[in-house]
């Protein structure tokens, strides 16, 4: 799976991406331990503080491959739905030589400018595998995770994806607020910012990074994060990243059932 591409010459945030490999195989180990140290150590090197590194585009489709491996690990499966829309959800990039971090702007209009080439290359990665990865999820386990990737990947969200998302927006808690904004977005409706902090006012954490960012970013931007946070606080509610990615809440995996 990893022999085709010449790691040597591509980069993570701590130099050239030749451990990369060897950690996407460990996913699919036997030892559990092993699955969640690799799981971290890609997290780290490929979005490394919310940052894009050269590799991760290239990775993108190695992880798309994983998921519909036979008896592939649950909370493997979930990080890696999550940690795939998380790529397409940042918009800070590594320079070339991996010594700077460019990010990306807004204009009067709260359009996106000024996008990194790694982004750009990142998210068409994500656009390309979406609608594979849609096909192996099912919203009975995975409704967090297709929520997250769906708000990153919406040509590649059906009818009845969003009528099931609108559903389980009536429910309360993360899942449901994050099912809130996806349907709104995904339905192309203006997110009022009143009505997204009461939204989102149940998660303190979440309603300060929807306060801090109205003040910059445009609210839908801002909305599209708020819904990767809800549903992975939902899906992981001890926390969700490198340094606390063993949260995962099997319960939680399973309140999408409709």
């Amino acid at each position: 799976m990893t022999g085709v591409l010449d790691w040597t010459g591509l980069r993570d945030a701590y130099g050239p991406a030749t451990e990369v490999p060897a950690l996407l195989d460990a996913l699919t180990g036997a030892d559990e331990d092993g699955r969640q140290s690799a799981i971290n150590d890609l997290y780290g090197r490929l979005l490394h503080q919310d940052t894009l590194s050269d590799a991760t585009p290239h990775v993108v489709p190695l992880l798309a491959e994983l998921l519909p491996r036979p008896g592939l690990d649950a909370e493997i499966r979930a990080h890696l739905t999550f940690f795939i829309a998380a790529i397409a959800n940042t918009t800070s990039a590594f320079s070339a030589d991996g010594t700077e971090i460019v990010c990306a702007s807004y204009d009067d209009a709260g359009v996106e400018t000024d996008l990194p080439e790694t982004v750009v290359a990142a998210r068409a990665a994500v656009a390309a595998i979406a609608p594979a990865v849609f096909e192996h999820l099912t919203l009975e386990r995975d409704a967090a995770g297709m929520i997250a990737l769906a708000t990153v990947a919406p040509d590649a969200v059906s009818p009845l994806h969003v009528e099931s998302f609108a559903k389980l927006a009536t429910d309360g808690g993360d899942l449901g607020a994050a099912a809130w904004i996806a349907v709104a977005l995904l339905r192309g409706e203006d997110v009022d910012p009143e009505e997204l902090r009461d939204r989102v006012s149940g998660n303190p954490d979440v309603l300060d990074m929807v306060e801090w960012n109205l003040a910059d970013a445009p609210t839908d931007i801002v909305a599209r994060s708020a819904a990767f946070e809800l549903a992975a606080s939902a899906a992981f509610p001890d926390g969700f990243g490198p340094d606390d990615a063993d949260g995962l809440d099997a319960d939680s995996l399973d309140a999408g059932a409709v």
